[in-house]
């Protein structure tokens, strides 16, 4: 091998110091890549590397200095060519000869320490082993086994506990067209079901379904519903049901937590189960048209479909029922029950008489004139009458339709509320003060009438 093609070989630094060699492609298959050799007409040999120049070629700079700093020395031209080959012949044989001993050194040190770290790490791992735990998976207890020392049950208990006491509420109109569906619950062993008026309203509804959670299908009747506090009872023929527990929802307190169990979206989906805490307690809602509550408010997940269904504690007892929810963009989970204290009364009245007893009314419908309604159009805010009953003893006292309520009792009408707590106050036959806004075409008249109220038997 001549010393010129040593020179096509290249010499790299690793990243770990060690030298590698790597074969270089001849001048014939890349004559560019290190240069080209050029002979003159005097036959002196020059070697012209665009990439690199050869006088720093050698990370030892050993070759460097005999090619670039040697004086040059008078001799003929054979001499000066059997020098260069000598020469170069030997340094050749040099570097290959270090070289391989360099690399069997370096194969030997690594075989050595990954053997030694082979043996270390196994050793340090037989050592692990004696301490490092293993992951242990115990069997799942029978869930009715678990008994909070204070009575609670767990969600599963109460599911299992509850599920059987709920059932699927459908309306048909014309036997066949569903028109609505909701939940109930089991009151009684003998047939008796709560649910919300709601659920059952539409004056085409003539047939009403109820689904046991076993699938039995039974046709129900109404014994009493009030559209006022959205309550309904409804009554089965069978027997053996199994009833649910009530509890007392006066001893609810904030952050306790509620499961709330039903159909959402219908009988596809019954017996969903939902959980949460409670949000807030005596939660005032309705509009100023309507008669106002205190709720429960939850943000266990209630849907259309929940409605009648039991909002239940950790004991599994009903302390409320599902019965509203927010729906506006950008609120969730703000769902609401009657509690079931405030439901009692209302349902046993329902269940005994079919109407809630000693609940008197005026015998009208209308709509509260709101401050903001006042401003729009003119007119004092009070309580518009769109339609007076034939009970009514409006008759009686020339009051008219579009005739304004604005005082009840010498207090103004701002909400419904405000009629309603008044009239609860009377007994039949007893009578009521109101003062009459009037304007026909732009004359306006105003007047006050004692009228006597009769009792309200709700939507029999």
């Amino acid at each position: 091998m001549s010393p010129f093609e040593f020179d096509d070989k290249k010499m790299q630094e690793s990243d770990n110091g060690s030298v590698e060699l790597k074969e270089q492609p001849t001048h014939q298959e890349n004559p560019d890549y290190l240069g080209k050799i050029y002979a003159d007409s005097n036959t002196n040999r020059q070697y012209d590397s665009p990439q690199r120049n050869i006088s720093t070629y050698s990370p030892q700079n050993s070759w460097s200095y005999y090619a670039a700093n040697k004086p040059p020395r008078k001799s003929s031209g054979a001499f000066k060519k059997i020098a260069a080959i000598v020469v170069g012949t030997v340094f050749t044989f040099g570097i290959f000869y270090l070289a391989t001993l360099g690399a069997i050194d370096l194969v030997n040190d690594y075989l050595m320490a990954d053997g030694a770290s082979k043996t270390a790490t196994a050793s340090e791992q037989e050592n692990k082993n004696e301490s490092v735990p293993s992951l242990k998976i115990e069997s799942t207890p029978d869930g009715t086994d678990i008994i909070h020392p204070n009575g609670q049950l767990t969600t599963k208990q109460i599911a299992a506990k509850l599920t059987p006491s709920v059932v699927g509420v459908a309306t048909y109109s014309m036997d066949i067209l569903k028109e609505s569906e909701g939940t109930g619950i089991i009151m009684s062993e003998d047939g008796y079901i709560i649910t919300n008026a709601h659920v059952i309203a539409g004056t085409r509804v003539n047939k009403i379904i109820i689904t046991l959670h076993n699938g039995d299908e039974h046709e129900a009747k109404i014994i009493g519903r009030d559209s006022v506090t959205d309550l309904a009872v409804l009554k089965i023929n069978a027997k053996g049901l199994v009833a649910a527990e009530f509890g007392d929802s006066d001893k609810l307190e904030v952050g306790e937590t509620v499961v709330a169990i039903g159909n959402p979206g219908g009988i596809a989906f019954a017996g969903s189960v939902t959980q949460g805490i409670v949000s807030a307690i005596n939660r005032v809602l309705g509009g100023s048209d309507n008669y106002t509550m205190k709720y429960i408010q939850t943000d266990a997940a209630i849907n259309p479909g929940n409605s009648g269904g039991p909002l239940v504690n950790v004991y599994g007892q009903v302390i409320g029922i599902n019965t509203a929810k927010i729906v506006s963009s950008g609120y969730e989970g703000m769902g609401f029950a009657i509690p079931i204290s405030t439901a009692k009364p209302i349902i046993e009245d329902l269940v005994k008489h079919g109407y809630v007893r000693n609940r008197m009314k005026l015998g009208v419908t209308g709509e509260i004139i709101t401050k903001e309604k006042s401003e729009i159009y003119g007119m004092p805010i009070g309580y518009r009458i769109f339609e007076i009953t034939e009970e009514s003893d409006l008759n009686n006292k020339g009051v008219r339709i579009y005739d304004i309520i604005t005082r009840i009792n010498g207090k103004e009408v701002t909400s419904m509320q405000v009629i309603y707590d008044e009239l609860k106050k009377l007994s039949p036959g007893k009578t009521v003060k109101l003062d009459i806004y009037r304007n026909e075409r732009g004359k306006v008249t105003t007047f006050t009438v004692n009228v006597a109220v009769y009792e309200d038997k709700g939507d029999q």
